[in-house]
C-alpha cells in the first residue's frame, strides 16, 4: 500500500508538470530519505553504574557513539569529567522531567577541571538534558566560535563558575544554576530561557551575548546581570546583593541592549546601574523598578538611555538618577505608583533575602501561585495595561485590555486581567487546562508538557500492571 501510494504520487507530480523529470522528483525526495536512513541508523545507548546497561561510565559511551545516537544514563553518582570529542549525540537521564532524577543523576568533577566539556565544534544536535553537574572548577566548559550545543534541564551547582564559555553560544534552556562560588553564566554567546540563576558568589551571569527570556536572577552575591549585549526579556530580577543589572565603566566596549517586561525589585544596589561610555545605547520599556536600595535608575556618564512604558517606585536613594548634561531621555509614559504586587520580598535582620512574589494584583483576575488558579483582588495594579500599547498582548488571558502590562509577566498567559469582567463558564470545556474557557494552544501546550505522565485520580490508579 505504501508503495502504491509514492508510485501515485510520484506520476501525479509529473502529470502536474511536464517540466519535472523523474531525476528532479527523486532529488527532492532525496533529503527525506537520508534523514529517514540517518534515524534508522542512529542507536541508543544505555549507561548504568551498576553494570546493567552497555556501559558503566558516560565517556566510555561518548566514545562508542556515532552522531545521531542517544545516550540515556541511569541514576548514579558519576565521578568523571566528560568531552563531547565533536560528537553531536544527545546525552540524557531516564527522565529529564523529574526532578528527582535530575538530582540523583550526577556528574562529579571532584573538586576539579571541567566537568563537561564542549569543544570540537558541536552543534545544536549535541545536547546534556537532566543532569546535575557539580563540583568542578567549570561545571560546563564551551570553546570556539561553532559551538553551540543545547543544555536543557539541567542542575548546575557547587562549581568554580556554573558554564563558562568562549566565543561559543550554547543553549541554556529550563535550568537551574545555583550555589557556584563565582559567576553563574559567563561570556556565553548563547540564549538562555526559563532559567533560574540564585545564589552564586559574584553574578548571575556576567559578559554575556544574546536573548535571555523568561529567567530569574535572585540573591546573587553581586549584581543579578553585568554587561550584557542583546535582549532582556520577562524576567525578574530581585534580592541581588548589588545592582539587578549593571554595566560598570569600560571605555573600550560598547553595550547594546534592550530591557523590557521585567521586574526589577529589592537589589541591595540600584536596579539598573549605568556607568558606560557614550557610544552605548540601553532601551528599557514595560518594566518595573521597584523597593531597590540605590536608584530605580543610575546613569552616572550621561549615556544614551531611553525609558518608557515604565514604572520606578519606592526606591531608597530616588526612583531616577542620570548626569546634568546628558539627563536619562524618559518618555511620557513613566510612572511612579506602588505596584502593588501579591507578596513583595524583603531582606531581614539577618541579611537573608526572602522572595516576593510579582504578578500583579487585580479586581478582575490574578494568578495566585498558592492555589495555582485565578482569583481576584480588592485593588488594580497601576501597572495593568500600562505598557507600549504598539506591542502585542501576546498570550495574555481575555479580558486584557488590549495593552501590554508592565512586568516579568506582561505578554504571557500568567499576565493580570484586566478590562472587563473575567470569562465565566457555567462548565469548563474538556481540556481547558488553565480554565480561560477555551481550549487553544495555550492549552495544547499544557497538554504537551504532561504527555504520557499519568495524573489520574485516584493516585492507585497509576499503578503498574501485573501481566
Amino acid at each position: 500500500m505504501q508503495v502504491k501510494t509514492l508510485s501515485n504520487t510520484i506520476v501525479g507530480a509529473l502529470e502536474n508538470s511536464k517540466m519535472r523529470s523523474l531525476n528532479q522528483i527523486l532529488m527532492r525526495l532525496l533529503p527525506f530519505v537520508l534523514l529517514t536512513c540517518q534515524l534508522c541508523l542512529s542507536e541508543t545507548l544505555t549507561v548504568d553504574p551498576n553494570g546493567s546497561g552497555d556501559f558503566t561510565n558516560i565517556q566510555d559511551a561518548i566514545n562508542f557513539a556515532y552522531d545521531f545516537d542517544t545516550i540515556v544514563v541511569y541514576p548514579g553518582l558519576y565521578e568523571e569529567h566528560i568531552n563531547y570529542n565533536s560528537a553531536w549525540i544527545k546525552l540524557t537521564s531516564i527522565d529529564p522531567n523529574d526532578i528527582q532524577i535530575v538530582e540523583n543523576t550526577v556528574i562529579d568533577g571532584s573538586g576539579e577541571g571541567n566537568v563537561v566539556m564542549f569543544s570540537n565544534a558541536e552543534g545544536q544536535h549535541a545536547s546534556l538534558c537532566g543532569f546535575t553537574i557539580q563540583n568542578g572548577e567549570v561545571g560546563i566548559r564551551c570553546i570556539g566560535a561553532d559551538t553551540a550545543p543545547v543544555i536543557s534541564q539541567c542542575h548546575i551547582k557547587s562549581n568554580s563558575v556554573g558554564v563558562l564559555c568562549n566565543l561559543s553560544k550554547p543553549s541554556v534552556l529550563f535550568s537551574t544554576i545555583t550555589g557556584n562560588t563565582q559567576n553563574g553564566i559567563a561570556s556565553s554567546r548563547g540564549s538562555v530561557s526559563d532559567c533560574f540563576v540564585a545564589d552564586n558568589g559574584q553574578s548571575g551571569m556576567i559578559d554575556c551575548i544574546g536573548d535571555i527570556i523568561n529567567s530569574v536572577f535572585q540573591n546573587n552575591g553581586e549584581s543579578g546581570i553585568r554587561t550584557h549585549r542583546g535582549t532582556i526579556r520577562n524576567s525578574l530580577i530581585h534580592g541581588n546583593l548589588s545592582h539587578g543589572i549593571h554595566y560598570p565603566y569600560d571605555y573600550h566596549n560598547v553595550w547594546h541592549c534592550t530591557i523590557t517586561n521585567c521586574t526589577i525589585v529589592g537589589n541591595k544596589g540600584s536596579g539598573i546601574c549605568l556607568n558606560i561610555n557614550d557610544k552605548s545605547a540601553i532601551t528599557i520599556t514595560n518594566t518595573i523598578l521597584a523597593a531597590n536600595f540605590y536608584f530605580g535608575i543610575i546613569n552616572t556618564f550621561g549615556v544614551p538611555v531611553t525609558i518608557d512604558y515604565s514604572n520606578s517606585w519606592g526606591n531608597k536613594a530616588g526612583d531616577l538618577s542620570s548626569a546634568s548634561w546628558n539627563p536619562l531621555r524618559l518618555g511620557s509614559h513613566m510612572i511612579s505608583e506602588k505596584p502593588f504586587f501579591a507578596k513583595s520580598g524583603y531582606w531581614d535582620q539577618d541579611n537573608v533575602w526572602h522572595e516576593g512574589e510579582y504578578h500583579l494584583r487585580s479586581k478582575t483576575g490574578r494568578w495566585d501561585t498558592r492555589k495555582q488558579d485565578w482569583a481576584s483582588d480588592p485593588v488594580d495594579s497601576p501597572c495593568l495595561d500600562r505598557g507600549d500599547p504598539s506591542v502585542s498582548t501576546g498570550d495574555e488571558p481575555l479580558p486584557n485590555g488590549g495593552i501590554i502590562n508592565m512586568g516579568a509577566y506582561g505578554g504571557t498567559s500568567k499576565a493580570s486581567m484586566s478590562g472587563g469582567p473575567a470569562p465565566i463558564c457555567t462548565q469548563f470545556p474538556v481540556m481547558d487546562f488553565n480554565k480561560d474557557c477555551k481550549v487553544d494552544f495555550l492549552d495544547y501546550s499544557i497538554f504537551s508538557e504532561h504527555w504520557l505522565e499519568c495524573n489520574l485520580y485516584p493516585n492507585n490508579a497509576c499503578g503498574t500492571h501485573s501481566d
